[in-house]
């Protein structure tokens, strides 16, 4: 456990923020690991403790004097939560938490041939964020397909980043799809069922995916149907 102090903690949506944070100990980390963040040291029963230090996946790859950024939904859950969630919503600049880890989350293979397809759910874009931002360092020169579903536009909160990357890229595609119907010209539907319109034979890709629990049990088992082996799917 080591004390890691805020630099920033900045609203990204209503109910989203932004959590930038310097470990104050060595902590080699590779894109795609998660950390354990609370507000009090504490011995390793309170690490475990999941009221009191709650796992926070990485939002950004690896690189010389950057801090951590961790993307964080305000939701409350129950009153433990409830306390949690107010706590670190408080925080600024110059306070000090406490974290574990890393661990790991998501990997990306070596000498990777095959079209990567990163899937986002909600703040889940958080260790795609990552993976993708390792992907464009290493200078992989596969095509690559960022899927972010969201249930509303305003929930894309880093979606200008996203473009500017695939302008800069031209082997990254960004596809944002919207779970709830609205006036924009974005697509509409669910995140999963747009890649298996885009891609019905999923036998020749590495899909990674990170977003709530349901939905990916429904994209796991949908993407086996499409030809998709278990050794590609993360």
């Amino acid at each position: 456990m080591i004390p890691a102090k805020v630099i920033n903690n900045t609203p990204l949506t209503d109910d989203i923020i932004q959590l930038q944070i310097e470990p104050q100990a060595p902590f080699d980390y590779q894109a795609g690991d998660y950390l354990t963040l609370g507000f009090e040291q504490g011995d390793e029963a309170a690490a475990k403790d999941f009221h009191r230090f709650k796992p926070l996946s990485i939002a950004n790859a690896p690189e010389e004097n950057t801090p951590l950024e961790l993307h964080i939904r305000l939701n409350q859950k129950d009153d433990a939560d409830q306390a949690w969630m107010s706590q670190i919503a408080q925080l600024k600049t110059g306070d000090t938490v406490w974290i574990n880890g890393p661990f790991e989350q998501y990997r990306l293979d070596d000498n990777l041939n095959q079209p990567v397809i990163l899937i986002a759910g909600g703040t889940g874009f958080s260790p795609m964020k990552a993976l993708l931002q390792q992907l464009l360092a290493d200078s992989v020169q596969v095509p690559i397909y960022f899927y972010w579903g969201a249930k509303t536009a305003d929930e894309f909160y880093q979606l200008d980043w996203l473009q500017n990357q695939a302008q800069q890229h031209p082997n990254l595609q960004v596809i944002p799809v919207l779970s709830e119907s609205d006036a924009s010209t974005m697509r509409h539907g669910l995140v999963h069922q747009a890649v298996l319109e885009d891609f019905p034979d999923l036998s020749d890709k590495r899909v990674y995916l990170c977003g709530p629990w349901p939905m990916v049990q429904a994209a796991k088992e949908a993407f086996q149907q499409a030809g998709l082996p278990e050794s590609q799917f993360n």
